[in-house]
């Protein structure tokens, strides 16, 4: 009578523990899952960075070969309002380009600002 009382406490500690161990297996299986699915997406979101960063960088030293061409006109125009007789004329056009030279700067800031807090 003994022996099959702990017969069955040992078939039910057994089952106990199988259960345990198919529901911690089931567990893993999941956050593996979910693992795998997290690496997938920080794959993804790392390959999305890396071309936004390089749009960025790309877009950026465009921009800068225009600020440069701006900056050599501004140069230019100093040095012709230096010369010129109608010197308010040269000074409007110095002027007009010292402000697209401004706002094509903040452009630069603004844009790769926008474009890395995408990232």
């Amino acid at each position: 009578d003994e022996l099959l009382r702990l017969n069955a406490e040992l078939k039910l500690r057994v089952q106990l523990e199988t259960d345990t161990a198919q529901q911690l297996k089931d567990m893993s299986d999941k956050v593996q899952t979910r693992i795998s699915g997290l690496e997938a997406e920080i794959k993804q979101w790392t390959e999305k960075a890396e071309a936004a960063e390089a749009l960025c960088k790309m877009t950026q030293e465009q921009l800068q070969a225009k600020v440069d061409a701006l900056e050599q006109q501004l140069v230019s125009s100093r040095a012709a309002a230096s010369e010129a007789s109608d010197a308010k004329a040269q000074q409007s056009r110095y002027e007009s380009l010292y402000a697209r030279y401004s706002s094509l700067q903040q452009f630069i800031s603004s844009w790769c600002y926008r474009t890395r807090s995408l990232i």
